[in-house]
């Protein structure tokens, strides 16, 4: 019977419209009456059969009315639940978030049953098409309790027809673990389902002129700033020099030196002014280490102008954008601050932007394992070598700020 409702629902597509790949589809349930296009089913259930699962006004979270969820397991196997299609762009990623009200009324710490829940691009028939998501424990209250359930998955459904429909079931119920009859309710049910943009595999470059939320692939770049320089992130340059990037890995179990090609994905992003590729899943390349030497540019040229319609310029920076890049610059120490210095070369006539103070401001902090860089005396001639990174001040005006890697790229001479 399943099978022709989908296949009806299938062919009415003809009439209406499929939700565009790059919309948010999100739903609300209050089981007014009626099942509103969900369906009852069950698994390993004895004949009879000994569940039902109706609406009801005997309990509601939300509205007068929720859905009953009877099961009588005498069999000690029986798995009940309810399930609906919902129809997407075949072949497209989805996060996929259900969030429902369950009222329990079982105490204690055993003899409890199962919650089970299913996301995913097949019609679920038997228990190896869900996973358990906990117990129906109440928290040892007697009576029924309201308590808030949610499953989450990211799908990738297969299309059903030449048209490119394609459906993700959605289903949750419970998994009869005790000889004894039960009764549930479930109310107040939120669907969404977000589209995942495609990834797209390009340069350095390329990625900094998308927009923020792009998913990207940024593959065999070399590493100028690895895990033990910077707390947080690593930096990844093209071998011709022509741009960077600051990369936050999503974990931290691994380390990546310097020179190290990697194979980079994750969410680009636009923090203080600076783009970088965040919660990304990052590997090594095959090949060969490629060494990256710093750039010498005086300090006019350190950040450079807008590139495009989303990497922002620095203030009093002309030039091309460097931003992420590994340079050296150069000048005396006019400046010292709490977690910074300011050098001066005479060429840049604007604000560091830490102070009025002319010059480029360097970080003495956020090193990998929370050290910091000495302080050079002011008046001091300094040659610095760091990644091109900036700051926001509090009017959103974006500044150059250099970050060293280690004591060692901090040279001064009285």
């Amino acid at each position: 019977m399943r099978y022709l409702v989908i296949r009806l629902i299938l062919v009415a597509l003809v009439l209406v419209t499929i939700p565009c790949p790059c919309d948010a589809q999100n739903y609300r349930y209050s089981f007014e009456g009626n099942f509103e296009g969900w369906a009852a089913d069950a698994c390993d259930d004895m004949p009879g059969p000994n569940w039902h699962i109706i609406p009801t006004q005997a309990a509601h979270y939300s509205g007068a009315w929720s859905l009953e969820l009877y099961l009588a397991n005498y069999n000690d196997a029986t798995k009940i639940w309810i399930e609906k299609p919902f129809l997407v762009q075949a072949g497209g990623l989805y996060n996929v978030q259900v969030r429902w009200q369950f009222a329990s009324s079982d105490w204690g710490q055993v003899n409890l049953f199962n919650i089970i829940a299913s996301i995913s691009g097949k019609d679920p028939e038997t228990m190896s098409d869900f996973t358990v998501i906990g117990n129906t424990g109440n928290g040892d209250v007697h009576g029924y309790v309201w308590l808030t359930k949610e499953v989450r998955n990211r799908v990738s459904p297969i299309a059903t027809d030449e048209a490119g429909v394609g459906v993700i079931w959605i289903a949750f119920g419970v998994w009869g673990t005790w000889e004894t009859p039960r009764t549930y309710y479930v109310d107040y049910t939120l669907v969404d389902i977000t589209p995942i943009p495609p990834t797209q595999i390009v340069a350095i470059g390329g990625a900094r002129g998308l927009r923020d939320g792009s998913i990207v692939r940024i593959e065999d770049r070399p590493v100028s700033s690895g895990t033990s320089d910077l707390a947080g992130r690593i930096h990844v340059e093209e071998t011709d020099r022509s741009s960077g990037i600051a990369v936050e890995p999503a974990s931290s179990s691994s380390q990546y030196p310097r020179n190290k090609r990697l194979i980079v994905q994750g969410v680009l992003e636009t923090i203080d002014g600076e783009r970088m590729i965040r919660n990304a899943s990052v590997s090594s390349s095959a090949l060969p280490d490629f060494a990256i030497e710093p750039l010498f540019i005086g300090n006019r040229e350190v950040g450079g102008e807008a590139k495009g319609s989303y990497t922002p310029g620095v203030a009093g920076s002309p030039g091309l954008n460097n931003v992420g890049l590994l340079v050296t610059t150069c000048g005396r120490v006019v400046q010292q601050g709490t977690g910074y210095f300011v050098v001066y070369d005479g060429g840049r006539r604007s604000p560091c932007g830490k102070s009025i103070v002319r010059g480029i401001a360097v970080s003495t902090t956020g090193l990998a394992g929370g050290g910091s860089i000495p302080m050079p005396s002011s008046g001091s001639y300094a040659v610095v070598t760091g990644i091109v990174s900036t700051y926001a001040d509090p009017q959103g005006v974006i500044y150059p700020l250099l970050r060293p890697r280690n004591s060692q790229d901090v040279k001064s001479y009285p």
